[in-house]
Formats: structure tokens, sequence, C-alpha cells
């Protein structure tokens, strides 16, 4: 095509940069770095490209981040002291993002507060959107009407696929009011050879995607059934799919938490309207979410669900969710993070019958199991992935011995090394209502094994240990083979 005979100086498209980049045909022998969210690189990139998932903050980087933003020793003894006494607060600190959004927020709550009270008022992510415009507005006041013209360009932006904007696509007063908020970034743009323009984007993706929701519940322009069809469930199963285009797969969250009836006032505000006609608004995003709860739906929309239904800070919608899913839940290769799995378990408080949770080849944060603390609806839970290491049975070791209902304990399949399986040996020392428990396929050497033999004594209800496809000496086997003979409640042992 006459396009792919342009030259390196020619004006063209910047997916066409890229490709070319990517392809060889241009600066041939280079390297290509690129970061996307999830299932956004194009098709054009290389099917040898190595791919790596960048996770988020883990609890000591969310200590040493708010330790950084705080000024003074005060400040951030008392901000950390509100973290560690909130485990939302760290779910919501996971995302680097809501971690900067929420030591903004802790920066203006945390003198005017007893101790404790901040974390109580940032209960979602919605919430601490609208508290930092709360903090970033004059005496908390903002006007509606940039408000208003700020989150149009903010959906049209989303809709088009657009984050980079110029100088005529916002007017004048909106944009000096968003620059002086700091919710919008300026930078120069190369247009050409000897030509640069001021390009402008939103400090953060889920911010412009916050303004979108905002201007969808607010505009009277946008009637109720153009806003239930933005109540949609992406899939992210990435593994599998090629790159799906466009940027509204996390708007729904935010139509959730608007969709809050914490939230009638500022929009009512917004939208210069009285809060019946918000109510209604609300109503229609609400009645949106509980068809999709009474639905049977992949694992990927099932982790969405939770986080839009968590959002609304409806105890009942959390209650049809939870009881309407399945007892054996599945989530296969598509990645989780901690705040999903936090989601998740926000859903499960609500649940009356026992579940099972089944991860199989998942990427997985290391710290993803602390969010499993304290659930006490999970009946059998299973991992099975390589990208599972040390790191993830020490944080899973945490959870074990707070989850009382749990009978079923599978772990196969992983990288889990001697270290890892010391720190599981002690949690299952507190977990004597297990009654299976499988290690198969961790590549184990004889030291591990004997170490998992010692605890055996710990298990009066144990029925089942596997741990088939190991590294394992005959005589550890033979001294296994005894031990679970004089337990009288093994009946199954497989090596």
């Amino acid at each position: 095509s006459s396009r792919g005979q342009a030259g390196p100086e020619d004006p063209s498209p910047a997916l066409d940069l890229f490709s070319s980049l990517c392809r060889g045909t241009l600066l041939p022998g280079c390297w290509v770095l690129a970061t996307s969210r999830p299932g956004k690189l194009p098709n054009c990139l290389p099917t040898e490209a190595a791919t790596v998932h960048m996770w988020g903050f883990d609890r000591p980087r969310v200590e040493e981040y708010v330790g950084r933003f705080f000024p003074d020793q005060p400040g951030q003894e008392a901000a950390l002291a509100e973290l560690r006494g909130s485990r939302h607060l760290q779910s919501l600190c996971a995302v680097p993002a809501l971690c900067q959004v929420t030591c903004l927020c802790l920066l203006r709550l945390l003198p005017g507060s007893p101790p404790g009270q901040s974390a109580a008022l940032l209960p979602t992510v919605t919430q601490n959107y609208v508290q930092m415009l709360s903090t970033l507005g004059p005496r908390g006041y903002l006007p509606p009407e940039a408000l208003l013209e700020l989150s149009e360009v903010a959906l049209i932006g989303l809709q088009t696929g657009k984050v980079i904007f110029s100088v005529g696509d916002i007017r004048p007063p909106t944009m000096a009011f968003a620059a002086a908020l700091s919710l919008l970034t300026s930078f120069c743009i190369c247009t050409g050879p000897g030509h640069r323009d001021t390009g402008y984007a939103f400090t953060h993706l889920s911010l412009q995607e916050f303004f979108a929701a905002l201007y969808l519940m607010t505009s009277p322009k946008v009637d109720g059934n153009a806003l239930a069809s933005h109540i949609t469930l992406s899939s992210r199963w990435v593994l599998r799919t090629k790159a799906r285009p466009g940027l509204l797969d996390y708007l729904p969250t935010f139509l959730a938490g608007l969709a809050s009836r914490a939230f009638r006032p500022f929009l009512s505000l917004v939208a210069q309207r009285d809060e019946m006609w918000v109510s209604a608004r609300q109503a229609v995003v609400m009645q949106a979410l509980r068809k999709l709860a009474a639905r049977r739906l992949t694992g990927p929309k099932i982790v969405t669900l939770c986080h839009c239904v968590g959002e609304t800070q409806e105890p009942e919608l959390a209650s049809l969710m939870a009881q309407s899913l399945p007892c054996h839940l599945s989530f296969h290769n598509f990645p989780l993070t901690y705040a999903d799995l936090a989601a998740l378990t926000s859903i499960l408080v609500h649940r009356n019958a026992p579940i099972h949770l089944d991860f199989e080849g998942c990427p997985l944060e290391p710290h993803c199991p602390e969010a499993l603390v304290g659930c006490e609806q999970v009946e059998n839970l299973s991992f099975k992935s390589r990208k599972c290491g040390d790191a993830f049975a020490e944080a899973l070791s945490r959870s074990l011995p707070t989850m009382g209902s749990l009978k079923k304990l599978g772990l196969a399949g992983s990288k889990i090394t001697a270290q890892g399986i010391s720190h599981l040996v002690q949690a299952l020392r507190l977990c004597p209502q297990l009654e299976e428990v499988s290690f198969q396929d961790n590549q184990l050497k004889d030291w591990a094994v004997l170490n998992i033999v010692e605890v055996l004594p710990c298990l009066p209800q144990l029925r089942k240990l596997d741990l088939s496809r190991n590294n394992v000496s005959v005589s550890t086997l033979l001294c296994l083979t005894k031990v679970a003979v004089e337990c009288p409640t093994v009946r199954t042992l497989q090596v």
C-alpha cells in the first residue's frame, strides 16, 4: 500500500509507526517497550514478543509510598495507622493510581477526623474520586458547568478511543479549570518535522473514566436507555483472544459507584436537578445491575460485577449476587489482582451457603491470597499455576488459619520451594478442620515432604493427602507411608 511505502519522515498515524518498529522495517534491530492495560496491545505485536504482567503495590510498597507522600512524621504515622487498620484501604492502595488519590484524600481528612474515621469516609473507589474533587476545589466547591463540560470531553474521548486532546477539543475556560486543579496535564507533541503542538490528557485513564461516568449520570442529553446500555461486563480473557479496541471496560464500575445513595447531593449539584431526578437515574443503573447479578456469568465477568456491586454499597444487591453464584466457582486463564479477590470476598461475606473456589492458569499477584483473610464461606480452595511461588505461599499461609470452614486445600503445579512450604506447614497446624490437602506437581524435594509429614498429627480430620508428581526418594516415601498409616482418618495417600 502507499502507506506501507511511506518514508520515515512522512506524516502517518502513530499505529503505523509502532507497527513498523515492531516489524523491524523502521530502525531494524531496536528494542521496543510498550505498556498497556491487559488485552489492549494492537495485533501488530510480534508473536515472539515477551509480555510481562506489571502488578500493583503490595503492603510494603504501599507503606513506602505513603511514607514518601506525607511530608511530616505525624502525617505519615496517622496515614499509616489508617491504612493498617483498614483492609479496604489496603485494597484500594494496591492500585498505584488509587494509592495517590487515597493519599490526597487522607491529607485533607486526617486533620479533622478522629483516628480510624478517615478510612470510613472512603468506602469505594468512586468515593475516593469524589472526595479528591472536594479536596482540590477551593473551599470544596466546584462549578457544575465546568464539571459537566469536562465530563463530556472525557466520554467522547473514551467512545472514540482518544486519551490525548488538542486545544480545539476543550474550551479555554474548561481547560483552565481542569489544569488549575491538576485534572489535566499538558505536554509537547511533535506533529511533523519542525511542528510542535500542546497535547492534554487526564492525569490517569481512570480519572477520564470517572468523569465519563459522571457525564452519563448527570447529563439530560443521555436518556435512561442510553445510560443502561453502558452497564456491560467485559470478558478480560486476554490470554486466548485478540486485543480488544475501546476504552470503556471500567466505565460500569464508576456508574455503579455513582448509583450509591450517598452521591445524590453531589450528582444533584452537578446536574443542577433535584434529587428525585437523580434518584431515577440511579435506579436505572441499579436495575441493570440486578439483572446481571441474577445471571450465570463466566469468571472474568463475575469479577467485574463484584467490583460494580461493591461500589454501590447496597447490601441487598450484594446478597442477591452472593446467593446467585454457583457452588463451584472457577477462574481460568486470566490475570487476577489483590483488588479483584478483595472484591470477590466482599460479596461472599453475604453468602449463606459454602462455595468452592478454583483458580487454574491465572496469573496472580503474589500477595493475592491475603484478600481471603477471614472468608468463612470458602469450603474448597484450589490453585494451579506455575506462576505461584514462595511469596504467594507465604501470603496464603497468613489467610488459611482464618478460613474456619475450609475443608479442602489444593496447591498444584506451582514453583513453591522448601521456603514456601515451611510457611504453609506452620499454617496447616492451625487448620485442624482440613479433610483434603494436595501439593501435587510442585517439584518438592525430600526435606519439604518430610516437613509436611510432621504436620499430619495436627490434622485429625484429614482423609486424603496428595503428594504425587514430586521429586521424592524411596526412603522419604516409606517414612510418609508409615506416618499416614498411623493417622486413623487418612484413607487415601497419593505419592
